[in-house]
């Protein structure tokens, strides 16, 4: 019996459910090996997530569209002065951080920056720093 039978069999379900139902799961061979006898779907999400991790690399934005790259950077550059400022708090919203590893983080961060461009260019000006980002 293999591992995925052993888990799901001690909650009660039986290896012959189990060969009914589709696991979704990300790309990677461990994940793509371990279920090679059951039906796998390919998760949507995380291939999503590589399209556009592939697609905002830094190295293309550079060459393709250096105007986007400088918007990007400047967004992180400006929240990261303003959380480690504490001048984000004085914001009627929360602004949001990239991280690279988390699906979707950068729309997330620079429609935090554009819901509150206003706010957030005040705070800037009020502390000389716009200039250095925008």
């Amino acid at each position: 019996m293999f591992q995925v039978e052993l888990g799901l069999s001690s909650i009660g379900i039986s290896p012959l459910d189990i060969k009914e139902v589709p696991f979704v799961t990300d790309e990677a061979a461990n994940y793509r090996k371990a279920f090679e006898t059951y039906r796998r779907i390919g998760c949507l999400a995380h291939q999503l997530n590589t399209v556009l991790r592939h697609t905002f690399n830094k190295d293309f934005l550079a060459e393709k569209a250096p105007q986007t790259l400088e918007c990007i950077t400047a967004n992180k550059k400006a929240i990261k002065y303003l959380k480690k400022s504490c001048k984000s708090t004085s914001l009627d919203g929360p602004l949001h951080a990239f991280f690279s590893v988390r699906f979707n983080s950068l729309c997330k961060s620079l429609k935090s920056t554009f819901d509150q461009y206003v706010e957030v260019i005040d705070l800037l000006n009020t502390a000389g720093e716009q200039g250095s980002f925008l």
